[in-house]
């Protein structure tokens, strides 16, 4: 049986990376913030820059992936052999 003691302590702990979670994703979405109180129509623009962000984070990890792969069939077949 757990004593208070170790109780308390994993519930602080819990806690705490729970916090530092949530920090996390308020110091990643505070550009936006910015740009929507600042700029006029700026929650438009804060919107499709976030969609711009994300849209080229996920085409940059696939495309570089993929020449990766497509350089690495060139080398093997494009030498003539013999």
């Amino acid at each position: 049986m757990m004593s208070s003691i170790e109780s308390t302590s994993t519930f602080h702990s819990r806690l705490s990376a729970y916090t530092a979670t949530v920090l996390a994703r308020l110091r990643d979405l505070a550009p936006y913030a910015v740009i929507e109180l600042v700029l006029p129509g700026g929650s438009l623009l804060a919107l499709l820059l976030w969609f711009y962000r994300r849209y080229k984070k996920g085409t940059r990890s696939s495309h570089m992936t993929g020449m990766r792969h497509r350089g690495a069939d060139t080398i093997r077949c494009g030498a003539p052999a013999g």
